[in-house]
């Protein structure tokens, strides 16, 4: 059946999924301190028998800024799903160090995880409460001012009557792009996470937006691992390591010298905008 929510103006429909299995959360072991992600030969089809992902093997490393790179369609989103363990392998296996990632208590896995979206999902609600959503126990104003400096979301939300008190209306109506994206940054921020997932997260911004909000998260992120899909010459510039996509498949990997030495697809994509 299908059941019909009304919030905030906005209508969503929630149906069969209803009846899905429920996750199962609690698995054999909590969450290690932080460690490689590696997929080996890693498969997956959202249809049987067209894979979108095709026999992946690559590793992302512990405290560095691995960039994903590759044209539409090419897997880049799937593969930040998979990470997240939205979705389980049809073949292959993601490890996590030593351990199965599959043997990890699904939400301590979850909880080391922060995802910024190319298109962030807001409320109807103060910027306060969009930052500290999802946030453990009370937040305090000093804790949501850091995070703020660090997404470079200061100086244009003090200007907003009521500064932090601002109702930013349905999804951020009242904002800019640019704007909403930077909030969803700082939300992430607050979470602090060990793994920072960004999905085309500065696309919306300008150019000195963009170069204070990356100056941000590489303070914040030092030491921790950063795993981004980008098209920017300038994020691509930060990263070190670059994994590139190609229809499923792992193209190149490795450090950015050695992919643009091996991949068709960043030469390609370097001559262009580079």
């Amino acid at each position: 059946y299908t059941s019909l929510m009304y919030y905030n103006g906005q209508l969503f429909y929630i149906a069969s999924h209803l009846s899905k299995e429920e996750e199962v959360k609690q698995r054999k072991m909590d969450m290690p301190k932080g460690d490689n992600i590696c997929f080996k030969n890693v498969t997956f089809s959202y249809e049987e028998d067209v894979p979108v992902i095709k026999d992946a093997s690559f590793e992302i490393e512990k405290g560095k800024v691995t960039a994903v790179v590759g044209s539409n369609g090419s897997g880049k989103s799937t593969l930040f799903k998979l990470i997240e363990r939205f979705y389980k392998p049809d073949a292959g296996e993601i490890t996590f160090g030593s351990y199965q990632a599959k043997d990890i208590h699904l939400d301590a896995w979850r909880r080391s995880f922060s995802y910024v979206l190319q298109e962030p999902r807001l409320f109807n609600a103060s910027i306060r409460d969009n930052i500290a959503y999802g946030a453990k126990g009370e937040v305090s104003d000093a804790e949501i001012k850091r995070v703020a400096d660090l997404s470079c979301c200061s100086d244009f939300v003090e200007k907003l009557p009521g500064g932090y008190d601002y109702e930013i209306g349905d999804n951020g109506s009242k904002l800019s792009g640019g704007q909403r994206q930077r909030i969803a940054i700082a939300r992430a921020l607050l979470a602090d996470p060990e793994y920072l997932l960004m999905d085309e997260a500065t696309c919306n911004l300008d150019a000195d937006n963009e170069r204070c909000v990356l100056n941000g998260i590489v303070e914040f992120m030092r030491g921790r691992t950063v795993i981004m899909i980008t098209h920017d010459m300038k994020m691509l510039s930060m990263a070190d390591n670059i994994l590139v996509l190609d229809k499923g498949k792992v193209e190149s990997c490795g450090d950015r010298e050695s992919v643009l030495k091996t991949s068709k697809t960043l030469q390609q994509f370097v001559e262009a905008y580079g």
